[in-house]
């Protein structure tokens, strides 16, 4: 008959801490790997450009209503509704 080998409860648990950290670990790297062969591909890549593309045409586009005053010309545009509404309810 085997001898069964008793292992004091803290050293079993520090090895099954470290056997998950390792887990952890290779996992970790198993993805940094995977994301850095899907950054390599091509359908990756113009994913980012057409991405790119349209953050400058929002971009743009804030700048162009910024630029046209339309927060200046609905200020106005509430306050002759709040000047006719005054008439009205007078």
């Amino acid at each position: 008959m085997e001898e069964e080998k008793k292992v004091p409860d803290g050293q079993e648990k520090e090895s099954l801490l470290d056997k998950a950290k390792k887990l952890v670990d290779k996992a970790d790297d198993f993805l940094d790997e995977k994301v850095d062969e899907i950054k390599q591909t091509e359908a990756f890549k113009k994913a980012a450009g057409a991405i790119d593309k349209a953050e400058d045409f929002v971009e743009d586009k804030i700048d162009d209503i910024k630029q046209s005053g339309v927060k200046e010309k609905l200020e106005a545009f509430a306050d002759k509704t709040e000047d006719k509404a005054e008439e009205t309810m007078a």
